[in-house]
This record gives C-alpha cells, sequence and structure tokens, in this order.
C-alpha cells in the first residue's frame, strides 16, 4: 500500500521519498500551507464581525432601555405639579392611559404626553389625535385659545 499526498490525493511512488512525510511535491505543501493560512485569517476576521455585531447589539438594547425609561419617567410625573402620581398604562377606556396625581387632584384619560407649545412644559396632554389640553397653561391644541382657570 503507497502513499497518498493529503494536499492532492495522488499516490506517491514507492521509491519517491514524501516532503514532510505527507505531500508528494514542495508545491502541495507551499499550498496547503496557504490554505491554512487563509483559513485561520477568515476565522479571525469572523471573530472579529461577531464581536463587533454583538457590541452593536449591546448598545442598541442600552439605547432602547434607556428611551423606555425616559418615556415611562415621563408618564410618571404628573405633567400639572411634575410629582409623582399614579399612572396606568392602558387602564382607560378604549385603551387610553389613566393618570391621577394625589398631590395636586389632576386626574386625566390620555393617548401621551408632549410639549406644550405656548408653556415649553412636558405637559400637553394628548387625549385624542386632534385634542390636547395644558393642566399647567390652561392653553388647547386646536382651539388655540387660552382658557380662564
Amino acid at each position: 500500500m503507497g502513499k497518498v499526498c493529503i494536499q492532492c490525493n495522488t499516490k506517491i511512488g514507492f521509491f519517491k521519498s514524501p516532503i514532510e512525510g505527507v505531500y508528494c511535491t514542495y508545491d502541495c505543501r507551499n499550498d496547503a500551507r496557504r490554505e491554512m493560512e487563509d483559513n485561520q485569517r477568515k476565522s479571525r476576521e469572523l471573530e472579529i464581525a461577531a464581536k463587533r455585531h454583538a457590541e452593536e447589539e449591546r448598545a442598541e438594547s442600552r439605547r432602547s432601555e434607556q428611551l423606555s425609561q425616559a418615556a415611562q419617567a415621563k408618564k410618571s410625573a404628573c405633567p400639572k405639579c411634575s410629582e409623582a402620581w399614579s399612572y396606568v398604562q392602558g387602564g382607560g377606556a378604549m385603551g387610553l392611559d389613566v393618570g391621577d396625581c394625589i398631590k395636586c387632584g389632576f386626574s386625566a384619560e390620555f393617548l401621551g404626553i408632549e410639549r406644550c407649545p405656548h408653556c415649553h412644559c412636558e405637559s400637553l396632554v394628548m387625549q385624542s389625535d386632534d385634542s390636547a389640553k395644558c393642566p399647567r397653561c390652561k392653553y388647547r391644541h386646536g382651539a388655540s385659545q387660552r382658557l380662564s382657570a
């Protein structure tokens, strides 16, 4: 039984001495070394890409968590007095959010809380798509008039 080159799979002659015991020629040995180096380089590149992707995912996760915490903090402060209030997401009629402040007595069902164009506070309570009111300055969005307290 004769030996076979592990690179090109050809038989190595009985009287021929194999290169490093497994290759038929120096060219086969060099080709095998190049392939091994290329595989190692590709492996390193894949590891670096995987690390970079994992870091990007962690950063995105941190950003989304910070945004959700900021949104939750905005909803957990009363739009009228900025103190902590009882907030229930989706607890009102037709899935609206509900807020009730023990300190100032303000209570509302709303879609969201936005910046008021009049007093520039995070206090404009959106009650529907076209209706909103600011409990601080009594500004009514849509009616564009200031109501008396």
